[in-house]
Parts: structure tokens; C-alpha cells; sequence
């Protein structure tokens, strides 16, 4: 797995992160799509196990408030219908659907042993990362959330001259469409949308760790916004402290974010 891994030296440490990441990604989507088919297959084997308890448990009085005018031998007739086999099937198919659950099963072992190799090469790479601890000081930003954002900023500080740059570059910050009295805002499609799900999932994580963030999306959702947009607004309102923290090298600090001004209405909408 790691016989490129030299190749990666000339690029930068957070560039090499991306790629690991964005490799790992595609890896659990893999591993996600045959806990799905295993999933169905529980499924129908869920529906044969309770079925049975169901209608063994019908009463003649039940029966009778459904209008049957002899529940007694209905109730006779279930249990017979019960005794027989249920949901036979195709020995050929059982066969095929045995093959692709073994199958499965396979794929999913290796796709574990993949993704832990993924995951130690990542913290490997992340231990030494200039910008370690300043990540990881954000609250809600575990191992793996701390490193994407250190690998969608990335190491030149250049590229981004100020927050609202970066909240544009990670889809945060809405679009304004003005013409004449017409303006209007839309939500901002051309983006880097891995790092749109980074900041999405950091915003839901910080909203248990600290009262001032939950007290911020609160807000928003009162004034009518939806889940997913306050979830943005709450995102440009991190980028402006990140940004300030990956430019200055420093780590986070709650009485820093109190005293923030609020950004733009426009910006975070």
C-alpha cells in the first residue's frame, strides 16, 4: 500500500494528508455500500422472524372486532398456515444470495484492515504537521476532523488573505446576486465540497462543546433558517476564528471568540 509513498516527499505534508483522506473516504463509502446489501439481507430474514409471534398472538376477541363470524377456527387456520414453511425460496437463489453474503463479508474484512492502515498513516502524517495544535485545539475537532481541516487549508497562507476567502473556498458563504433593485442570495455551489463536509460535520460536533456556539445556531434556527443553513452560518463564523488562528499560529481561545464581532448578515446568510 505504501510502495508510492516516497513519491509524496516532495509535496507538502498537508497536501499528502488530502490525498490520504480523500483515498480513505472513497474506501468506508466502499465499505458502506456492503453493509447496505448485508442490511437487506438481514432485513427479509428480520420479516420471517416476526411474522410468526404476530399472528400467534391473535385472540378470538380480535378476530371477532374484525368481523370474522368464526374466529376460533381462524385462529386454527393461522397456526396451521404457520406451521408450514415459510418464504421458500429457489435453491439456486439461496445459493447465489449465500455466495454474495460470504463475498461481502470478505470485502468488508479487508476493507477494515484498509481503512486502520489509512487511519495510521493519517496520524503518522498529522503528529508532525506544523499546524497540529492548532486544530486540534478547536473544540469538537477530533484526530481525524483536525487533520482534514489542516489539509483543505493546507500550508500557504497566501491563498487565503482573508476569512472570507476561505469561507467562499469551503462553500460556507452564500452567493449575491444583484442587478439594478434586484439582490438576491443563493446558496454557493462552485466550492471545495470535501472541505464543506469538514466544516458541516466540525459545526454539528462543536454544538455540544461549547454554550456560545448552541446558543449561535439556536438563533439562527429561530430566525427560520434551516438545519443545514444555520449549520453554514455557524461555519463562516468558525472560518473567521481558524483563519485567524492558522495566520497567527495561535490556539484557540474562548474569550477570544466572545468578544468576535459578528460577521455580515450577507456573509452569513
Amino acid at each position: 500500500m505504501y510502495a508510492r509513498m516516497s513519491c509524496w516527499a516532495s509535496a507538502s505534508r498537508s497536501a499528502a494528508l488530502g490525498y490520504l483522506l480523500r483515498a480513505s473516504s472513497c474506501t468506508r463509502a466502499t465499505g458502506g455500500k456492503a453493509w447496505c446489501l448485508l442490511g437487506e439481507t438481514k432485513m427479509v430474514r428480520s420479516k420471517a422472524a416476526t411474522m410468526a409471534p404476530d399472528l400467534q398472538h391473535t385472540t378470538d376477541a380480535g378476530l371477532k372486532t374484525a368481523g370474522y363470524a368464526s374466529p376460533a377456527r381462524k385462529v386454527e387456520q393461522l397456526r396451521e398456515a404457520l406451521a408450514r414453511p415459510q418464504f421458500t425460496v429457489d435453491a439456486a437463489v439461496v445459493g447465489a444470495k449465500r455466495m454474495l453474503i460470504l463475498s461481502l463479508t470478505e470485502t468488508l474484512i479487508t476493507l477494515h484492515q484498509q481503512i486502520k492502515a489509512f487511519d495510521k498513516r493519517v496520524s503518522e502524517l498529522f503528529k508532525d504537521h506544523p499546524d497540529r495544535e492548532v486544530f486540534r485545539s478547536l473544540p469538537g475537532a477530533g484526530p481525524r476532523l483536525a487533520a482534514r481541516m489542516a489539509a483543505e487549508l493546507g500550508d500557504r497562507r497566501e491563498r487565503f488573505p482573508s476569512p472570507r476567502d476561505v469561507a467562499a473556498f469551503a462553500g460556507m458563504a452564500p452567493v449575491t446576486r444583484q442587478s439594478g433593485k434586484s439582490r438576491i442570495v443563493v446558496f454557493r455551489r462552485a466550492c471545495n465540497k470535501p472541505f464543506r463536509e469538514t466544516m458541516h460535520q466540525f459545526g454539528l460536533c462543536s454544538l455540544t462543546r461549547a454554550a456560545l456556539v448552541r446558543a449561535y445556531y439556536d438563533a439562527k434556527r429561530a430566525q427560520g433558517k434551516g438545519h443545514a443553513e444555520a449549520l453554514r452560518c455557524l461555519g463562516c463564523i468558525w472560518l473567521r476564528i481558524i483563519h485567524a488562528m492558522w495566520t497567527h499560529g495561535t490556539l484557540y481561545d474562548e474569550a477570544r471568540f466572545v468578544t468576535a464581532r459578528p460577521v455580515p448578515a450577507a456573509q452569513a446568510g
